[in-house]
């Protein structure tokens, strides 16, 4: 939050303030109850807990987790399309965030923080297409804030949280729907692994199609056309020098 703060002071841009009432308030108090119930996770009331919303408990570290994450990832993977960087930074950072974020979940499973029940296909008590969807959904972000910023001015500013927060479960649910049937249907292993690994496909997928869409192109494009351009083979061969004629002196 710290470099939120510094953010918001250097650039004069709301965007940080805006994502992070997304992390604070839509996501742990809306997005979350709201999807554990097709994802099929529950969280013990034998913790510190905020309050209860859609008959699901809301934890405090819930609340935590999505204030310190959403708004510094999402106004990360904004910058990078801004900037025009190439797709690799936009899949660094998703890789960073994988790295980071994935062990956290386990180790919440672990010790019961968090309990995902329902499903047979999980790895160190985490659903497998977690590995991907939990940081991929910032490909969607980069994707959502790239082609909306450029139209937000005035009261529009309201609509970046929401949009944030919409992200998630519409990536969820065309990504994970073969999951989220499995679960509903009381599959066996066999089927539950089965749309476990299409469901990991499909949000990869979806993850890379945003990342090469033409709207981040758009970005990529123009900040190379702005760049010095690479000198041509004639210019690097250096001047021209004419040849003298021998004749010329005799004519």
């Amino acid at each position: 939050m710290a470099a939120g703060v510094v953010y918001t002071a250097r650039t004069r841009s709301p965007l940080f303030i805006w994502c992070a009432v997304a992390g604070a308030l839509l996501y742990p108090f809306f997005v979350e109850p709201l999807g554990d119930w097709f994802v099929a996770v529950w969280f013990p009331t034998n913790h510190p807990v905020v309050t209860t919303m859609f008959g699901r408990a809301v934890p405090w570290l819930a609340v935590f987790f999505y204030l310190g994450g959403i708004p510094v990832a999402a106004v990360a993977a904004y910058h990078i399309v801004k900037r025009g960087l190439p797709a690799k930074y936009l899949l660094g950072l998703i890789g960073v965030i994988a790295i980071l974020e994935v062990p956290g979940e386990m180790v919440a499973s672990h010790f019961d923080w968090m309990i995902y029940y329902g499903n047979h296909a999980l790895i160190a008590g985490v659903p497998i297409y977690c590995l991907v969807q939990n940081a991929g959904m910032f490909a969607v972000v980069a994707w959502v804030l790239g082609w909306l910023m450029p139209h937000v001015h005035g009261w529009r500013w309201v609509l970046v949280p929401l949009a944030v927060a919409a992200v998630l479960p519409v990536y969820a649910v065309l990504g994970t729907f073969p999951s989220y049937i499995a679960i509903a249907a009381h599959a066996g292993p066999a089927v539950s692994w089965t749309a476990g690994i299409v469901s990991t496909a499909l949000n990869a997928a979806i993850a890379i199609a945003c990342i090469y869409s033409p709207t981040l192109r758009k970005y990529r494009e123009a900040a190379a056309a702005q760049s010095p351009q690479a000198p041509t083979d004639r210019h690097a061969r250096g001047p021209v020098v004419p040849t003298p004629d021998p004749g010329a002196a005799r004519r």
